[in-house]
């Protein structure tokens, strides 16, 4: 998914857990210039959204480097999902 963040905005937590805060993020929206669509996770959510950018990415970026999941330094090992 790629877009641009447009505006952040976030609710308080409930009952003091910090990752149980909502944050919406406006994204663009693919192949129209002006309509933006608004979405919300918990920021624990968001975390987990962002580590699987981050692991896909590096799947594609880097192939051949040392896996991170099963430290298999083998191109050709199948990569577990």
């Amino acid at each position: 998914m790629i877009s641009f963040v447009l505006a952040l905005t976030s609710i308080a937590p409930a009952a003091g857990d910090p990752g149980a805060a909502v944050r919406c993020v406006q994204e663009d929206v693919i192949g129209s210039l002006v309509q933006k669509r608004r979405v919300c996770h918990t920021v624990r959510e968001w975390r987990v959204i962002e580590a699987r950018a981050f692991d896909e990415t590096s799947r594609i970026v880097m192939p051949g480097t040392l896996n991170a999941l099963n430290n298999d330094p083998d191109p050709n090992a199948v990569v577990p999902r």
